[in-house]
């Protein structure tokens, strides 16, 4: 399938535009309105009448290597667990470890793994809040281990329409940039796969492929092999989830049916990018686990603090890296930066592009107001110390990986968001994702790229509330 048209014709549906006015696509739910409170879906899935399995609730980084129960538990909390909670109308509101738009966390995560010391070889559900596993179905004892991030259409669309299904992809990247971090500093080596035959990896988990989407398979010894099928509980997500019929057919253009599909697929992508130098030192310099459970969107910046120039050069070096992945040349990238930068050390205000780890001056001055406007008219964007604007030349993707290069794109625009915040409240500063003008951006710049993602970076107003520990997360008082 994979037909390239039908990711172009999604592109242009959802263009946020500054009228305020929606195109005029016979696909789109005319008669939805957004954030209705008595229809918000539950943030989590849940297995009525199965047993859980507890993780350990020490996350401690191990000094033994390699994949164990301990290392897994740290695996999971730190990108998918929840760090705090809040009262909303007498409900609880849960806070995960990886930031989300609008806070309504689409995502969940499964394990794949063969027999691990305290752990039975099988396919298991990650429940944030009790950090624990349900075991759906066995597997083999030799099953190479991998994490599988799945996709909740319903609980991102509720807000945000068929505009959600871009934050699927937004905030699998964000949650990636964690769990990638994590994975490396426990030596786990893991690698982003975007290709892989979609029926096949919905089905070992029992996901309808339209309700719950498989976005992202991660595996940790090189290769992701699936068991052979098998019955598995499909779970509940919602008692009555309202299908977009433009995010369904979206996500389906992009299908890979065959193995052989997957083999081609992987093949197209390493015809794209070039490499690009960047720096390998490590770049946080505080525990990592302190770093996550410290991140929180900022709400507000002080736009009259300058911050230091390694929160730019520095925080875009790391960010930007390459993602070890298959949807992409190794070193190289699909995405290309640009920057409205208004107060960071030893950098004139204006706007740049970031090439090659390299600014790149297209005009100097105060953009401030033009930032804040293309962000959908939100100060954040201005008051930053400064925007980053995360781009890809769409005809260039689309033409050789078809629509589920349209995924792997605002994949990949999500792990640099997500790297960002970690670098930011590393150094004790602050991030935020935005949304934007989707013409207006590459207008201002004077580029023929388009805009998938916009992180601001600067000094927060008020710094967020550390997170807690599993099964103890911190709860926060309304002001």
């Amino acid at each position: 399938m994979n037909n390239p048209e039908v990711a172009r014709e999604y592109h242009r549906a959802t263009m946020h535009d500054p009228s305020g006015l929606r195109p005029d696509d016979p696909r789109l739910v005319r008669d939805y309105r957004p954030l209705q409170w008595d229809r918000k879906p539950p943030q989590f899935k849940t297995y009525p009448g199965l047993e859980s399995i507890l993780l350990p609730d020490d996350i401690s980084l191990s000094p033994s290597k390699g994949l164990s129960v301990d290392a897994l538990g740290r695996l999971l909390f730190l990108s998918a667990g929840v760090v705090r909670t809040a009262d909303l109308a007498g409900d609880t509101l849960y806070f995960r470890a990886a930031g989300s738009a609008g806070n309504l966390s689409p995502i969940e995560v499964y394990v794949l793994t063969g027999d691990v010391p305290g752990l039975a070889a099988g396919v298991y559900h990650y429940e944030p809040v009790e950090h624990a596993l349900v075991r759906l179905r066995p597997a083999p004892g030799d099953t190479p281990p991998a994490l599988i991030l799945t996709g909740v259409p319903w609980r991102t669309a509720w807000k945000y329409r068929e505009r959600g299904f871009r934050h699927l992809y937004w905030d699998a990247g964000t949650m990636l940039a964690q769990m990638l971090a994590v994975a490396d500093e426990a030596a786990l080596a893991a690698r982003v796969q975007v290709g892989f035959v979609d029926e096949a990896v919905a089905a070992l988990l029992g996901a309808d492929g339209v309700h719950e989407v498989a976005l992202a398979v991660v595996p940790f010894a090189g290769t992701f092999i699936l068991p052979e099928p098998e019955d598995v509980p499909s779970g509940h997500l919602a008692d009555d989830p309202l299908e977009f019929p433009l995010i369904t057919l979206a996500q389906r253009a992009g299908h890979l049916a065959t193995d052989q599909d997957v083999e081609s697929w992987r093949r197209a992508a390493t015809t794209l990018g070039g490499e690009r130098p960047y720096s390998t030192a490590r770049a946080l310099r505080r525990p990592l686990d302190e770093v996550i459970r410290g991140r929180g969107s900022s709400r507000q910046f002080h736009p009259g603090l300058t911050a230091p120039n390694e929160l730019l050069g520095g925080a875009m070096d790391w960010a930007t890296r390459p993602v070890e992945g298959d949807f992409v040349i190794d070193g190289a990238t699909l995405l290309d930066h640009y920057l409205a930068v208004h107060a960071v050390d030893g950098v004139e205000p204006g706007a740049y592009h970031w090439r090659a780890g390299e600014l790149e001056q297209l005009r100097a001055g105060d953009v401030r107001g033009a930032a804040s406007h293309l962000c959908l008219d939100q100060a954040l964007g201005g008051n930053s110390a400064y925007t980053a604007f995360h781009c890809a030349r769409l005809e260039d993707v689309l033409a050789p990986l078809g629509s589920r290069g349209y995924r792997a794109a605002n994949l990949e625009a999500g792990i640099v968001e997500g790297r960002l915040h970690l670098f930011a409240y590393d150094r004790g500063l602050g991030a935020t994702g935005l949304t934007f003008y989707d013409r207006e951006v590459p207008r201002f710049f004077g580029s023929e790229a388009d805009p998938l993602l916009v992180t601001a970076v600067g000094a927060p107003a008020h710094a967020p509330t550390s997170g807690g520990l599993p099964r103890r997360p911190v709860r926060l008082r309304r002001t």
